[in-house]
This record gives structure tokens, C-alpha cells and sequence, in this order.
């Protein structure tokens, strides 16, 4: 093989694994939010957990609280519950089975992706989901954790190098 096409191979490897890396190897920003019509604008991270554990199912206004989640085999769903609530997803699945079966509280609605996450918090007041910042329109609002932003370094699950 001569140099110049072996200097080609070389170039097209490294932009091959340059779009992988940029594809799967940087995950974007989650944020926590709320249908737009929800008065609550902030919760602690303990709130949230026991949103998602089913061990708090009403908001303090008293409406009724549905907690949404995207598949459990999304990267994204692993990073809210790992990094975010230090909840093994095998684990959360296990506690909504036992929810389930208790007849206490319903567990979180599973959806297929963040348009589905925004079309249901937006139609259900009590709504609370999590999603890509870059999926955000205007029927739902991010709601802040421990009353930082997702903006904010300190942001529960903050990917943020400032």
C-alpha cells in the first residue's frame, strides 16, 4: 500500500471514530421539568427521589403527582437515576413492580422518547419528567433542584465545566 493511501485510511479512521465519539461519547444536559401550569418552581433532590420511589405522590398544592420516565435502557434514564437520584435502574424497576402490586401509587408512566415526555407533562398538570434541554419548547417548564438551575455547576446532574 502506498504512503498516500495509507495516510487516507489513517484520515478516514480518525474522522470515523471522531462522529462516533461525538455521537455516543458526550450526552447532553437533562433538566427536570413540570407542566407550565404547575406553580411549583423548585424541589429538593430528596422531593424527586421520592417522586420516582412512589413514596411521595401529591405535590404540595395537593394535586396529584405523575412522574414520567423515558425506557429504563436509555443512557440518559441511567444518568437521571444513577448519577442524579443514586438509584440503580434495576433497582427503580424493582420498587415500581412492588408499587405495582401494592396498589399505593401507580409507577412512573414509561415513554419511548422526550417528545412523548413533553406532549404528557404538558397535557397532565402533575406531571414531573425529565428530558434533553435541547428537547424544551414552550408547554413545559424546568423546574430547579435544591434551587439551582441546570445552568449551574452545582445542578444535581450537572455537566456543566465552568
Amino acid at each position: 500500500m502506498n504512503i498516500k493511501l495509507k495516510i487516507a485510511n489513517c484520515l478516514l479512521v480518525g474522522l470515523f471514530m471522531t462522529m462516533l465519539g461525538a455521537r455516543g461519547g458526550v450526552q447532553a444536559q437533562t433538566v427536570v421539568v413540570v407542566n407550565s401550569a404547575n406553580s411549583v418552581t423548585n424541589i429538593s433532590k430528596a422531593q424527586l427521589l421520592g417522586f420516582y420511589r412512589g413514596d411521595e405522590i401529591v405535590w404540595k398544592n395537593t394535586s396529584r403527582l405523575y412522574p414520567v420516565t423515558l425506557r429504563t435502557n436509555q443512557a440518559i434514564t441511567k444518568t437521571f437515576f444513577e448519577k442524579g437520584l443514586g438509584l440503580n435502574v434495576g433497582r427503580a424497576k424493582r420498587l415500581w413492580l412492588k408499587l405495582a402490586l401494592s396498589g399505593k401509587t401507580s409507577p412512573p408512566k414509561i415513554l419511548n422518547n422526550a417528545a412523548e415526555v413533553v406532549e404528557y407533562v404538558s397535557q397532565n398538570e402533575g406531571a414531573i419528567g425529565f428530558i434533553p434541554v435541547e428537547k424544551l419548547d414552550e408547554r413545559v417548564k424546568v423546574i430547579t433542584i435544591n434551587g439551582r438551575a441546570y445552568s449551574e455547576k452545582e445542578y444535581f446532574l450537572s455537566q456543566n465545566t465552568k
